[in-house]
C-alpha cells in the first residue's frame, strides 16, 4: 500500500506541469466477464465464465511534452470462474467470488475525429487490493459457503482497452471496452508453493466524463 501512495504522489508531481486546467474525470459502470487461466486451472466443459459488476471513477492527467495523458482510476471490480458438473446424475456447481479495489494508471492516447466521437486507446498496470474472496458450492438440497483464505491481497495485472467518447453539452458519455489479466499467480500456496492461477477479465462500461 505504501509503494501505491508513493507512486500516485510522484505521478501527480510529473503531470502538474502541464498545467490543472486540463484535468478532468468521470464516473463508470459496467460487466466484468471473468474466468481463471493458468497452468493449474482446470479446463474443460466445467469451467464457465461468471458476470460480475464494476463500478468507480476515474482522473485523466496531462503529461508535459508528452503524446499521452495519464488515466488514474479507482474501481470496484467482482471477477472468479463458476465451474459446474455432473457425476452420476447429480449436478454439481462452485462459484468463487472475488472482490477487488481496483487501481489502473494507465496511459491514454486520444485520436483526432472530425465528429463528436472521439476515440482512445488504454493500456498500462493495473493494480488490484483484495476486498473479500467467497467460495459456494451447491447440489441438489444443499448449499455451502464461506471465505477463501488462499487468495492473495494484491493483484497485480496489464489493462488493454479502448475508449469512445461521445461529446454532449456539458462533457462527454463514454463507452469502453478493456482486458484486464494477472501478471503473478492470485494463489497463496502453504509452504511457498502456489498454482498457477490468474485473474482473467473482460469489462464492458458506460459513464460520464466533465
Amino acid at each position: 500500500m505504501k509503494t501505491l501512495i508513493l507512486f500516485a504522489a510522484a505521478l501527480a508531481a510529473w503531470t502538474a506541469p502541464a498545467g490543472a486546467a486540463a484535468l478532468s474525470g468521470g464516473f463508470k459502470t459496467g460487466l466484468n466477464i471473468s474466468t481463471f487461466v493458468g497452468d493449474d486451472v482446470a479446463e474443460g466443459d466445467s469451467k464457465i465464465s461468471r458476470a460480475g459488476l464494476i463500478a468507480g471513477g476515474y482522473l485523466i492527467f496531462p503529461v508535459a511534452r508528452a503524446p499521452f495523458k495519464i488515466q488514474a482510476e479507482a474501481l470496484i471490480s467482482s471477477k472468479g470462474a463458476v465451474y459446474k458438473w455432473d457425476v452420476l446424475g447429480s449436478a454439481y456447481e462452485t462459484r468463487y467470488k472475488l472482490t477487488y479495489l481496483e487501481i489502473p494508471v494507465l496511459a491514454r492516447f486520444d485520436f483526432e475525429s472530425r465528429t463528436g466521437a472521439r476515440p482512445a486507446f488504454l493500456i498500462g498496470p493495473s493494480f488490484g487490493i483484495k476486498l473479500g474472496a467467497k467460495g459456494e458450492s451447491r447440489t441438489i438440497g444443499s448449499s455451502s459457503s464461506g471465505d477463501l483464505e488462499n487468495i492473495r491481497g494484491l493483484d497485480p495485472g496489464i489493462a488493454i482497452g479502448g475508449v469512445l467518447d461521445m461529446e454532449t453539452s456539458k462533457g462527454f458519455i463514454t463507452l469502453e471496452g478493456r482486458y484486464t489479466r494477472s501478471l503473478t499467480t492470485i494463489h497463496d500456496g502453504d509452504g511457498g508453493s502456489s498454482a498457477d492461477i490468474k485473474n482473467s477479465v473482460a469489462s464492458v462500461m458506460v459513464g460520464y466524463r466533465f
